[in-house]
């Protein structure tokens, strides 16, 4: 129960999940990425990447070294029965349908601008099942 006597509206804890896109050396979406990797780390939680561009060998020996573990480029038929996320990846939302038909569940952390077209189109179509916004301007 929580301070207001309500139960929770869900009590199940998410055990794995995978990444459309991945973390990046520079500011933003990537670094944020970075970060919360470190978070679900520390939470127990499997992480799964889906790179959507080129990864070199010694970035993936990194994040495999903090627990990662990697499918195939673009291998949206790999996310199959995982609670998908993406953090502000337009390529995301260009292949949101595809990968929608094997994802458990599909998350969108917008970035702190504004909502992308695709965005609103994937809003529009269910595509987008959880989203996540850190600014009242976007959301």
């Amino acid at each position: 129960m929580d301070q207001g006597g309500k139960k929770p509206v869900c009590n199940i804890m998410i055990k794995e999940i995978a990444v459309v896109g991945h973390p990046g050396k520079y500011g933003g979406a990537c670094t944020e990425l970075d970060h919360q990797i470190y978070c679900w780390n520390k939470m127990g939680i499997k992480i799964i990447l889906c790179p959507t561009d080129d990864v070199d060998e010694k970035t993936k020996l990194y994040y495999k070294e903090r627990g990662c573990e990697y499918i195939m480029k673009n291998g949206w038929k790999e996310l199959n029965s995982f609670h998908v996320i993406s953090f502000c990846s337009d390529i995301f939302l260009k292949n949101l349908k595809e990968i929608k038909k094997y994802a458990r569940t599909t998350i969108f952390v917008n970035c702190m601008t504004w909502v992308f077209k695709d965005e609103k189109i994937a809003l529009s179509e269910n595509l987008i099942d959880f989203n996540l916004y850190q600014t009242r301007h976007a959301m």
